[in-house]
């Protein structure tokens, strides 16, 4: 896990973040039983945090690993 300082949101700690060579993905890794909008939220204050710090195509992702279901946070 990562750390990233946001001026706004604090200290944040992505599961996962994967730099290539044009772009910036995070991972988000959730083990409940059900989605929740706010997992999303959190990734998407990720993603404007790797933003900010001048990385131009970032995306982000949570990982319902019990339900096997993968969602853009757009």
């Amino acid at each position: 896990e990562t750390q990233v300082l946001h001026p706004r949101f604090g200290f944040s700690r992505p599961d996962r973040v994967m730099l290539g060579d044009n772009e910036v993905i995070v991972a988000d890794y959730k083990f409940g039983e059900a989605e929740d909008s706010a997992y999303i939220r959190q990734v998407k204050r990720y993603v404007a945090s790797i933003r900010e710090m001048g990385y131009p195509h970032v995306k982000g992702y949570v990982f319902y690993v019990k339900l096997r279901k993968v969602i853009e946070a757009e």
